[in-house]
C-alpha cells in the first residue's frame, strides 16, 4: 500500500526533520540522511524489515522514536522486523 503524503510528512515531523523535506540529501547531516533513508524504507511495502544499525548516528530521543515507528509500521503491514537496535 502506497503511503499518502500526509503519512510521509508525519514521519518527517516525528523524526524532527520536517524542515528538511525539500533539502537534497548531500546537504543533510549523516544523522538526517539516516532518518530520510529510514523513512524511505517505511514507505515501501515489506514482509520483513531488516535494518543494519538504523540508529547508529541518532540521539536517544530519535532512536526511541525510530524504534517505535519500526514496530508500529511492521504491525500495520503485518510484517516482521529485526528489533535489535545497536548504537
Amino acid at each position: 500500500m502506497q503511503k499518502k503524503k500526509k503519512e510521509i510528512l508525519s514521519f518527517f515531523e516525528q523524526l524532527g526533520i520536517a524542515d528538511k523535506i525539500n533539502v537534497k540529501a548531500g546537504k543533510l547531516s549523516f544523522g538526517q540522511q539516516q532518518r530520510v533513508a529510514f523513512i524511505r524504507a517505511l514507505c515501501q511495502p515489506f514482509d520483513f524489515l531488516f535494518l543494519d544499525e538504523p540508529i547508529s548516528h541518532l540521539d536517544d530521543d530519535n532512536s526511541r522514536i525510530m524504534g517505535e515507528l519500526i514496530i508500529a509500521e511492521a504491525k500495520a503491514q503485518g510484517a516482521g522486523s529485526d528489533r535489535h537496535f545497536h548504537r
